[in-house]
This record gives structure tokens, sequence and C-alpha cells, in this order.
């Protein structure tokens, strides 16, 4: 349903570019689930291709990573089982962005904390192997000390990359 939502905010946008003097060029940028969002429509949802960059703060890349099981923290199977579904693998590539993103891929840029309890490392990284095997334009920051979230000196990092980021690609 987030995704249809999506689809009917953009929908909504193009509709009404002229009242609200706006491009129909489209960046996302999400943090956590948001982020998941974020990347997940922009590779698989924007039929129209108007995503022009897209921004993962610490989002979850891929759902079947095995990495997720052994996290005790957040054992993505329970949480799905929780909601009344059975979590198989290919139910859970299908709502991972790291099994949808294509060539044609919009840039997309990265951040990731080393000591997140919530998301696995893993998630980061391979997306950025995924993205570069790919040829997609795109960044990847990898801070080791952070968590799910950071403040002081990285933040201001991130917030400065992501800017010069959207510059660059929207």
């Amino acid at each position: 349903m987030q995704l249809n939502d999506i689809t009917a905010v953009v929908n909504h946008l193009k509709l009404n570019q002229e009242e609200y003097s706006i491009s129909n060029n489209f960046g996302f940028i999400g943090v956590s689930a948001g982020a998941h969002l974020a990347m997940l429509w922009s590779y698989s949802y924007d039929v129209d291709n108007n995503t022009k960059m897209v921004a993962s703060i610490v989002g979850p890349t891929n759902l079947a990573d095995t990495a997720y099981a052994n996290n005790p923290q957040l054992p993505i199977d329970q949480l799905i089982l929780y909601f009344g579904l059975t979590p198989t693998t290919v139910f859970l590539e299908t709502y991972s962005p790291f099994h949808q993103v294509e060539t044609t891929s919009p840039p997309t840029i990265l951040f990731y904390g080393g000591m997140d309890q919530l998301i696995p490392n893993s998630q980061g990284i391979d997306m950025d192997a995924k993205l570069t095997e790919l040829n997609i334009i795109h960044e990847f920051t990898f801070y080791p000390n952070e968590g799910h979230g950071w403040t002081g000196t990285n933040l201001f990092d991130t917030w400065s990359k992501l800017k010069s980021f959207i510059i660059a690609h929207h």
C-alpha cells in the first residue's frame, strides 16, 4: 500500500505540475524504512522514469539477506509472520531494492553505520557492490562507528554529500 501511496502522490504532483510550479523530475530521500521504499519505488515502480536520484540513509536493501535471520534485534521473518504472511525467498526478493535494481535505475547515494543494530552492514555494502556491478552512478558512505543514525560531524558530512549529490543529479 505504501508503494501505491507514493505512486498516487507522484501522479498528483505531475497532474498539478503547473499549479505547483514544479518539474516532473523527482528525487527521493528516505531514512530506514522510508529509504527502503524510496529505493524500491524508484527501481521498480517508476514506470515513467521520473526519478532522477534516490538516497538511502540506513535503508534495508535486501530483505532476503541471511544476516536478518541472525539479527536478534529484528528477525525479519518474525516481523512478517506478525502480519500473517509466510516470508518466502521470492516474496522477500520482490520487495527488496537489491533484487529490483537494473542498469536503468537512477543515481543512488547510500549512507550506513557499522554499529547499526537494526540494519546489517551487508545491506549497504552489498548494495554498493550491486550498483557498481550494474554501472549505476552512485556514492556509498560507511561510518564504521555509527548506528542507526548519527549526529555531529558525520551528520554534517551526510548532509553535505547529499546536497552535492542532489545538485549533481537532480
